[in-house]
This record gives structure tokens, sequence and C-alpha cells, in this order.
């Protein structure tokens, strides 16, 4: 996304929320204006819209951890993030997937202390979704059919998990623009014999492999 769209986008995100209930702890929508599916489970509500991609995400109470410093939401910081079955897309893919009327929902700089985990349905991350992260437990999905540049740039993984029916990257079963886990630290992957993980994450610094 180009400066100009960010722009754009922040000042439709802005003017849309003018004068409306932000609550506590968390923005609270009016369930009038909202025309988007809603899954609900103990993470909290996911907003997606027809494409299924994830329009807005409110934590549940129990889910967060603490009031982080001032000016973030504490969304930020969760003890799980468990995306539920009927989400399909988590950001925008590429410049070319934007849409000007479309807000998307990215978990960038999140700290989850549990496990994060992606549900069957999930087929596309979109770029830098999931940058700046600190994840303790995460298990990526054999649903996945494209990942976006930088999805996973520049995180701490404790421990990371490829499921054994993974799709192949760089094939026409997994598309991948490059750079997914550039800069991330994995202290330890967990990974099929024979799956060609490098060619996932090529410049990731892992600590630890446990084949299984």
């Amino acid at each position: 996304m180009s400066d100009t769209q960010q722009r754009e986008a922040a000042m439709r995100f802005s003017e849309y929320w003018k004068g409306k209930d932000y609550g506590k702890g968390g923005n609270k929508m009016d369930s009038d204006s909202v025309k988007d599916s809603c899954f609900k489970n103990d993470t909290g509500r996911f907003y997606c819209d027809e494409s299924g991609m994830i329009t807005f995400f409110q934590s549940d109470e129990k889910n967060k951890l603490h009031q982080p410093p001032h000016g973030f939401g504490n969304e930020q910081y969760m003890k799980n993030l468990v995306i539920p079955n009927g989400v399909k897309k988590i950001g925008f893919f590429d410049d070319n997937d934007y849409k000007m009327d479309v807000s998307s929902v990215t978990f960038r700089g999140i700290h989850v202390v549990g496990k994060v985990r992606f549900p069957e349905t999930l087929i596309s991350l979109g770029a830098g979704t999931f940058s700046d992260c600190l994840m303790m437990d995460l298990e990526l999905t054999a649903s996945l059919v494209e990942i976006g540049a930088g999805v996973m740039m520049g995180c701490y993984i404790h421990k990371l998990r490829i499921p054994e029916n993974m799709p192949i990257p760089h094939t026409q079963e997994l598309f991948c623009v490059g750079r997914q886990f550039k800069e991330t630290i994995i202290d330890t992957l967990i990974v099929p014999q024979n799956y060609p993980y490098k060619g996932l994450m090529p410049e990731a610094l892992i600590e630890n492999i446990v084949f299984y």
C-alpha cells in the first residue's frame, strides 16, 4: 500500500469512527452499522466482509492481559489468538488486492503469551499481517494458498509448528511473495521430516529444529 493510500485509509477510518462510542478497553461498534459477518470465540469478535477478510477485531475482555502503554489498544497484548472458522483472509495480499472503500485488520506488533492458531478456512495471509510480533506457540494451517511479503518479518516465535500436509512453498499450491520470515528468530521449529521449510523461511534464524 502506498503512502497516499495509507493516508486516505486513515482518513476514512477516522471519519467513520467520529462521534462513535469507543467504550472501555477497545472500540465499541454500533450493531446497526455492522453489515459484516461476525465470528466469535474466547479470543474475541472477528468481523469479516463478503470475501471472508477480517475488517474489525475486538478482543474479549478475559483474553486481554493488561492495559498497555498510552496510545495503544488492549488488543496488542493477548493470552491467545485463535482465529475462528469462517475467516478466509487476514489483510491485503498486495497493492492489487487493496480496495479504497474497505478496511482490513492486521495483527502487527501483537504479543501473545499463549497460542496462535489459524482455521482450516484460512486461505490468505496478507503482506506484513503478523510482522514485529512476539508469539510463544504458533501453528500454521495447511489451508493456506497465498502468503504475502513480510508476513511474519521481524518476529520472535518461541515455537512454530508446520502441519504434516502443509503445501510446498513457491508452487501452484502455495504462492509466496518473499521475505515471509525475514529477520525473525524461531527458537524451535517443528516440521515434517521431508518438508522443504527453507523455501518458506530462508531468512529466518532458527535455533532448534525438531523433525517428525
